[in-house]
């Protein structure tokens, strides 16, 4: 970008801003008000808002309202009884090796010699490929790969 072009880009960002001061900040607000030429007399276009809120309340109607209690006041919170979890151990799989071959692959699992179809601790075997077995637990696949070393 040249001089020039930026420049140009000043200027014109420097009037809007003197063309929204002047219409924001100098220059009063239309009133929001409505002329009926036949009466001469002046309505405002938006109704005033009905409120349901009284003007003032007492700290005592406050506290008989009924949204509720102070969350934060001290006793509200040691009446809850915190929740426990029971977590079931998931078994864990050791793939040892494949032993691959595309008619009939085996792979050793948690030291069993195991084929597509077969069960290793409520798992069962659905795929035996070069470097990976995929397990169905609980319906949802489990991918074991071999570890080097």
């Amino acid at each position: 970008m040249n001089d020039k072009a930026r420049k140009g880009i000043i200027f014109v960002v420097f009037a809007v801003t003197l063309v929204w001061g002047y219409f924001n900040l100098i220059k009063k607000p239309l009133a929001m008000t409505a002329t009926t030429p036949e009466l001469g007399t002046v309505t405002p276009l938006i109704p005033k808002a009905i409120s349901t809120v009284p003007d003032s309340l007492t700290l005592a109607e406050l506290r008989n309202s009924d949204w509720g209690d102070d969350p934060f006041k001290k006793g509200i919170a040691s009446t809850f009884e915190p929740r426990s979890i029971e977590r079931t151990a998931s078994p864990q799989w050791n793939l040892s090796g494949i032993v691959y071959s595309p008619a009939d692959p085996l792979a050793i699992i948690n030291g069993k010699m195991v084929r597509v179809g077969d069960a290793v601790d409520n798992a069962k075997v659905t795929k035996i490929e070069k470097k990976q077995v995929t397990l169905d637990y609980g319906g949802s696949s489990i991918i074991l790969t071999v570890n080097k070393g």
